[in-house]
């Protein structure tokens, strides 16, 4: 008499929560502070990506403060900025709105110039990020960023939001924005980026002359091997660059 084979039993597939919820207590498990700090932050953004933006919060509070790098201010509030951007692309600005404030509450009780200045430019990038340009120019221009150093915080921020501006389409704006800033490595980065979407937008003209503004020669090499890239796509069409065909 043949058997009959069992029947393997069918297991539901496990949800994205049940996943996140088993990562949190996997992480709470770790007896290392700053290792379960960075765990917990990870997991935090893993949340807000996956559109529980109440978890995330619950989650980035349960880190230690005294706990390195990812239980400083600094951290907490960069973690509220980005899940800010996650919660604008899911369910429009106000709670994002709420979010950032929050962030910036944090940022405002860094009490090292320098670390503070770096958190608020990682806020305003976000608020790029997020479309919010005015907001994002108001955090570098009103809480600090402009005065710390060689002005890096500021220019970093600034570099992003022209970034942004550009792939939004906004070019003259970001070629605008990318001319206040005042430092030699963001500059170029600055107006390479805006190239950069110039081309994957299809304007490649405009990409050669955006490119040719850049003065440091590795940077200009960048910005023209991406244009080239997109000048091999098919349906390419320029009359800048038709002697080259």
């Amino acid at each position: 008499m043949r058997t009959q084979p069992r029947r393997q039993s069918r297991r539901a597939a496990p949800t994205h929560a049940c996943v996140l919820s088993l990562a949190v207590a996997t992480a709470e498990s770790i007896k290392v502070p700053e290792a379960r700090a960075a765990a917990l932050y990870h997991i935090a953004l893993a949340w807000a990506k996956a559109g529980d933006f109440d978890k995330a919060i619950e989650t980035t509070n349960t880190i230690d403060p005294a706990a390195g790098s990812f239980g400083l201010p600094s951290s907490r509030a960069e973690a509220l900025a980005w899940m800010a951007v996650a919660q604008a692309e899911a369910d429009g600005s106000e709670q994002a709105n709420k979010t950032f404030a929050a962030a910036l509450d944090i940022a405002k009780t860094i009490e090292n110039p320098g670390d503070r200045a770096w958190t608020f430019a990682e806020i305003a990038a976000a608020r790029a990020v997020a479309g919010a340009f005015d907001a994002a120019f108001d955090i570098v221009n009103r809480t600090g960023v402009a005065n710390t150093g060689l002005n890096m915080p500021r220019a970093s921020a600034l570099s992003a939001s022209a970034t942004e501006q550009a792939v939004a389409g906004d070019i003259d704006g970001a070629l605008k924005t990318a001319q206040t800033i005042d430092h030699y490595e963001f500059d170029d980065s600055a107006v390479r980026n805006i190239a950069q979407a110039q081309a994957e937008a299809g304007d490649i003209d405009g990409a050669f002359k955006t490119a040719q503004m850049i003065e440091h020669p590795y940077r200009r090499a960048e910005a023209l091997r991406v244009i080239a890239r997109e000048l091999s796509r098919p349906a390419v069409s320029t009359t800048l660059w038709q002697p080259l065909r």
